[in-house]
């Protein structure tokens, strides 16, 4: 476990995923380093309770955009009809490469499956 204080001041503390062994030392003490320097820059560290979901992310992009209407409509039909529906709940960082190609995979089949 780190302990750290994020760039508002207030403290945290970062689970590692590997055990507190003297091995695993250097490589805490480089996420550390990495972590402080973010924080110097004023990121806020997030714990994963905190983090955002596609959900939100969605939300906000839709109330910052300015374009025509007719284009909102279909930026909002394609949010609601297709992208919520996969990854509607998924924390951002679970949102990978790899999902985006599941979901690319997923729409293309039910693209063909729906030709006759």
């Amino acid at each position: 476990m780190l302990d750290l204080r994020d760039g508002t001041g207030r403290r945290r503390w970062k689970i590692t995923r590997w055990p507190a062994t003297p091995e695993n030392k250097p490589k805490a003490e480089k996420l550390l380093v990495r972590l402080e320097v973010q924080a110097e820059s004023g990121h806020t560290y997030e714990t994963r309770r905190e983090q955002k979901n596609f959900t939100q992310l969605a939300a906000a992009y839709l109330a910052g955009l300015t374009v025509r209407a007719l284009t909102r409509h279909d930026y909002e039909c394609i949010i609601r009809s297709r992208l919520l529906p996969y990854f509607g709940q998924m924390k951002l960082h679970a949102v990978t490469a790899q999902e985006v190609e599941q979901f690319r995979a997923a729409m293309q089949r039910e693209r063909f499956s729906a030709v006759p």
